[in-house]
């Protein structure tokens, strides 16, 4: 309803309110007339009032005249009973009306306030909504772009110690193959054995104290710094050879020749800066595989699983023995530390008794010790009581000074040396104390020896464990397969392209044939990689154009020759006058082989065993 502004308000209410309850009909005509009259009249007298006063009208539509309010005034008295009305009516509501004012503007401010506070919260709520969305987008580039790894340690979250449940692994059965001499190269295979000893030789090997101590002609080795290792191998016979037909069951990952080849820029058109790049991110995989929850949750089940009784048993009595030598390349040092914290690690996820490291050059005590603070770093939660964990010490060998050889050392001869003489109790104490962990008890602590080098890091499956075990008590001999690490781009792929596509020193991921690759789970999933046999993929090409070298290697050379770098002299003088070959003729003999990496190992690609054997992946168990 329409209201003058000048109003004070009181009759407006009046007449409102008598037609809201109906009131107006009730009320004579004259009566009727007289309120509205009153109205006019009360409005006019306000106005007058206001035009005599130094206040100013705010809203005058027209000057009343002098007689206009005469006559105005005269028709309002003329009626005592309407003037006596409109008294009472007026004086009854002047209160009630203040009242509704004042609730109307505390109304009215109260939904004002409601309003804003509308307003902020829906502001608050779209800016937070705002955030998430770009969090969100952010966070999806992030993974998008693909960030080269960090090149500083990264803390991965660890298990806590009084986690409630913990991973069993039932003991599944596990196949071994016969392994028989199979020295000459002969394409017809014609052998009963399923495995050869020579391809069982990996360089790392466990076997009990006895049958290590069989072995006298370990002091008198001087040949290459494998032999020693090899005659301790080759001394308890093929029959007592045990080596898994599926090789997740046992296995070594090689890694030093794998960065090597990654790292040779010997050759035209390779810049010596990029070597830093490709160190970075080697070492941010060794890092990766010593920080991560794999290694404790393996721990775990092997220490707290009723399962692993039998295992824990043997490794807890087997004293790892890593005969040291120092890498002399770019950033040497570091790369060996690293690798050597992580084939540490391979060995104290599975419960190893003691690791010594033996080492003749006084840099060597430096780098060891380095390696051992990352390893206790990593696994300063896992046994808080010291009962379990495997400990750890930097031990000099026996003099491996030799006559005759490629060095002027023999570092496993030295190594393996000392490790009789303590063990038959020709050492001195402080020797003994170092090698053995006391004086008390020479060797009756240890019952089986584990030889291994700074780069060979160790893999099996926790549901295997029973089977060996029993192997080592049967007498026999563990024979890991040395699984063949080939420089990929896959694994280099956060850096970028840097040339790769060359085929140089890796294969192209972008190369038809190179481009897929097997993500295999060795421990929780049926994943497995069955021997293919003693027909070796390598033999089907030209393998003895380069006879001084691994199979896996030739590709590699052959692209290096072609750029004027290649320096091995495999090829002599004829490299010049070689017919150019595309990458993927180069490396058509990996290409024969199925890449695989294990998902839960370094991750790196592999390809076949450094002596050329091949494994066949498969989900389930080998046939």
């Amino acid at each position: 309803m329409n209201r003058d502004n000048n109003s004070n308000g009181v009759y407006d209410v009046l007449i409102d309110y008598g037609e809201y309850f109906g009131e107006m009909d009730g009320i004579s005509a004259k009566k009727r007339h007289s309120l509205q009259d009153s109205k006019i009249m009360y409005t006019s007298s306000q106005n007058s009032v206001l035009r005599g006063s130094s206040i100013k009208e705010p809203h005058s539509s027209s000057k009343d005249t002098e007689d206009d309010r005469s006559s105005l005034h005269s028709g309002f008295l003329s009626s005592d009973e309407d003037d006596s009305y409109l008294k009472r009516g007026a004086d009854r509501h002047a209160s009630s009306n203040a009242s509704m004012r004042h609730r109307r503007r505390k109304f009215e401010g109260d939904r004002a306030l409601s309003t804003r506070l509308i307003i902020l919260s829906f502001c608050s709520v779209a800016f937070t909504l705002s955030g998430f969305q770009l969090s969100l987008f952010l966070s999806h580039q992030t993974i998008a772009i693909g960030n080269p790894a960090p090149t500083e340690p990264v803390e991965q979250p660890r298990q806590q110690q009084h986690q409630l449940e913990r991973k069993k692994y039932k003991q599944r059965k596990v196949d071994f193959l016969s392994v028989g001499k199979f020295w000459k190269v002969d394409r017809t295979f014609k052998t009963t054995y399923e495995f050869t000893s020579q391809d069982a030789f990996s360089a790392a090997w466990w076997q009990s104290k006895e049958r290590f101590l069989e072995c006298k002609k370990v002091e008198n080795i001087t040949h290459s710094p494998e032999g020693a290792s090899f005659v301790a191998f080759n001394k308890i016979g093929a029959k007592h050879m045990r080596v898994t037909r599926d090789w997740m069951d046992l296995g070594i990952e090689h890694m030093s020749k794998w960065w090597k080849v990654v790292l040779d820029y010997n050759y035209e058109g390779r810049e010596l800066q990029d070597a830093d790049v490709y160190i970075d991110r080697i070492l941010d995989i060794f890092r990766n595989y010593v920080t991560s929850e794999d290694r404790r949750n393996l721990w775990d089940s092997i220490t707290t699983d009723d399962n692993q009784k039998d295992w824990l048993e043997v490794s807890q009595s087997t004293i790892a023995v890593i005969a040291f030598m120092a890498d002399s390349g770019k950033r040497g040092d570091e790369l060996i530390q690293w690798s050597l914290a992580a084939t540490i690690m391979s060995l104290r996820q599975l419960g190893v008794g003691r690791v010594v490291v033996s080492g003749a050059q006084k840099k060597d005590r430096r780098i060891v010790k380095k390696a051992f603070e990352v390893v206790d770093k990593a696994t300063e939660d896992w046994d808080p009581n010291q009962t379990l964990i495997s400990g750890m010490e930097f031990c000099f060998p026996a003099n491996p000074k030799v006559s005759g050889t490629i060095d002027d050392v023999n570092i496993p001869m030295g190594v393996l040396k000392q490790m009789r003489h303590v063990f038959l109790n020709k050492t001195s104490s402080s020797v003994t104390k170092c090698w053995l962990g006391g004086e008390d008890n020479r060797g009756a602590k240890w019952n089986y020896v584990y030889l291994g080098e700074p780069d060979l890091l160790l893999t099996t499956r926790p549901s295997s464990t029973a089977a060996l075990a029993k192997e080592l008590k049967d007498g026999n001999l563990l024979a890991p397969h040395r699984l063949q690490p080939i420089p990929h781009s896959a694994d280099f792929q956060q850096l970028g392209a840097r040339r790769e596509e060359n085929g140089a020193y890796m294969l192209p991921q972008a190369l038809p044939g190179f481009d897929r690759v097997i993500e295999a789970d060795h421990i929780d999933s049926e994943w497995a990689c069955c021997d293919a046999g003693n027909n070796k993929p390598k033999y089907e090409y030209e393998y003895e154009k380069c006879p001084n070298e691994f199979w896996w290697l030739c590709g590699f050379d052959t692209i290096k020759s072609q750029h004027g770098g290649d320096d091995s002299g495999s090829k002599g003088d004829d490299a010049t006058t070689m017919k150019p070959v595309s990458v993927a003729e180069a490396h058509k003999i990996i290409h024969s082989y199925p890449l695989i990496r294990l998902t839960k190992g370094t991750g790196v690609v592999f390809a076949g065993s450094e002596a050329g054997r091949m494994c066949r992946p498969q989900l389930g168990p080998c046939a």
